[in-house]
């Protein structure tokens, strides 16, 4: 008698059945882990779908300077030989270096924008996978529904998504911030911090600056932060270590990328190839008046930011300051 093959289709079946029991159970004997997983998914899928989208909205760059600089410097590392205008000035080229493979594809204008401004879907998607992981370090007792409502909350911000939808540097800047801000969470709460960690918050501070010249103040903000770590100790030397050489790498390799772009697009002598080159000039120009304006335009600023958030912007400084503190004084 001759038995029956099995029939193939019906084995894959089985055996993709089997392996999706097998993560259920793994994930359910591991408690809570598979509701966390699910959490940071639907967070990571809901932005990038929701960035994408938006993209596909806009046709043409709305904010010239900013976005000429960020697709010419994609053109330049694809290879093209685009020349910046004389009124350009540097700007960051994050979103330039994980998209100047668009042009390879030879596709129609708008097709390119379109396709190369939906790679700050990327960058937002990350940066509220990264936020979610953030607040489960700091906020331990919390429910997975009240973290993903915070992060909705927070990453449905208007400012957010109008500018995932441009070819500017906003985007990555939010991902460097997340970026930092879970690493260092990660090393300062975790019990067990890891050397990854370390790597990639150095290379976190390396990035800020080259996502936009404002990143200064992030990289600047975790430095202290580390500082007053070491002091209390709340970090290894080894982990600050591993850190510092992380972050030197990467601002070597990047600052070689900026140097080729200054060469290679940036041809008008003008433009500002470092950071304080830059505010030595605009320092060099403020008058009295100008002092004040500034000062009223930060007030105003800060008037803006406790407005939009319904006054939570305070309160929001003070609670995470009193846990990092918390945190640090426990360790």
């Amino acid at each position: 008698m001759v038995s029956a093959k099995p029939d193939r289709n019906q084995v894959r079946k089985t055996e993709c059945s089997l392996l999706i029991a097998y993560v259920m159970i793994t994930s359910m004997r591991q408690g809570n882990n598979w509701k966390s997983h699910l959490a940071d998914g639907f967070v990571f899928l809901w932005f990038l779908a929701l960035a994408i989208y938006l993209s596909q909205q806009r046709g043409f760059p709305y904010i010239f300077d900013d976005e000429y600089g960020v697709l010419g410097a994609a053109a330049i590392f694809a290879g093209l030989d685009w020349t910046s205008p004389p009124t350009i000035p540097f700007y960051g080229f994050l979103l330039s270096l994980i998209t100047f493979p668009v042009y390879w594809l030879e596709l129609e204008a708008t097709t390119t924008y379109r396709t190369i401004i939906a790679g700050n879907a990327v960058f937002v998607a990350t940066a509220a996978f990264l936020a979610m992981r953030t607040i489960r370090l700091l906020f331990k007792s919390q429910s997975e529904i009240i973290r993903v409502g915070i992060i909705i909350a927070a990453f449905s911000y208007p400012a957010v998504l109008h500018f995932s939808a441009m070819a500017m540097a906003e985007s990555s800047l939010v991902f460097c911030f997340f970026r930092i801000a879970y690493h260092l969470a990660s090393l300062l709460c975790a019990s067990k911090p890891r050397a990854l960690n370390a790597i990639l918050l150095g290379i976190g501070i390396g990035l800020a600056q080259y996502a936009h010249q404002r990143g200064i103040a992030f990289a600047t903000a975790s430095i202290l932060v580390l500082a007053y770590s070491l002091r209390a100790n709340s970090i290894s030397v080894r982990n600050l270590v591993i850190t510092a050489v992380s972050a030197m790498l990467s601002i070597l390799l990047l600052s070689l990328l900026k140097m080729h772009l200054l060469t290679a697009f940036y041809t008008h002598e003008h433009v500002s190839s470092s950071f304080s080159t830059f505010l030595h000039s605009k320092l060099a120009l403020l008058s009295f008046h100008d002092l004040i304006l500034l000062v009223v335009v930060s007030f105003g600023q800060m008037t803006y930011f406790l407005t939009s958030s319904f006054g939570l912007l305070l309160s929001g400084v003070g609670i995470l300051s009193f846990i990092t503190l918390n945190n640090l004084c426990r360790r």
